[in-house]
């Protein structure tokens, strides 16, 4: 019952000029963000990320260089001490979500699905609360 409801939720979306980001959580894999994977691998595909974003992003999507043709090898992102690494993610994805809201005749609502978060490690539940912040002024949902 959920999975079709939300397939019809998305298709409602996308029917009506939306952009749906769609990741999920899964018990037993401990790879850190990988609920993020999924919509931030589709949110770099339809905003134009840059060398420098794309090594930050690499983080959560290592096989970045995959999804973006043309990009050149990715090197990782320098470390920043402290929370520097946080703040610096934040401000590119802030900047990725501003990018997609985008469009020609006015803001694009943005969908934002994940799936299963209870499942979801401690520094994904720490990325949703600090992104929900980042991006409150976004037509983001």
């Amino acid at each position: 019952m959920k999975s079709r409801l939300l397939r019809d939720f998305r298709a409602l979306a996308l029917v009506r000029g939306g952009v749906v980001l769609q990741g999920r959580s899964f018990t037993g894999y401990d790879l850190p963000y990988h609920l993020w994977y999924d919509p931030l691998q589709s949110l770099a595909v339809l905003v134009q990320v840059d060398v420098e974003q794309a090594s930050v992003l690499k983080a959560i999507v290592p096989d970045i260089e995959r999804v973006l043709p043309g990009m050149p090898f990715v090197l990782d992102a320098m470390p920043l001490e402290g929370r520097a690494n946080k703040y610096r993610m934040l401000a590119v994805l802030r900047k990725l979500f501003e990018e997609v809201t985008i469009g020609e005749n006015g803001p694009v609502p943005v969908i934002l699905i994940l799936e299963d978060v209870h499942y979801a490690g401690s520094e994904s539940l720490e990325l949703l609360k600090a992104l929900r912040e980042a991006i409150s002024d976004f037509p983001v949902t």
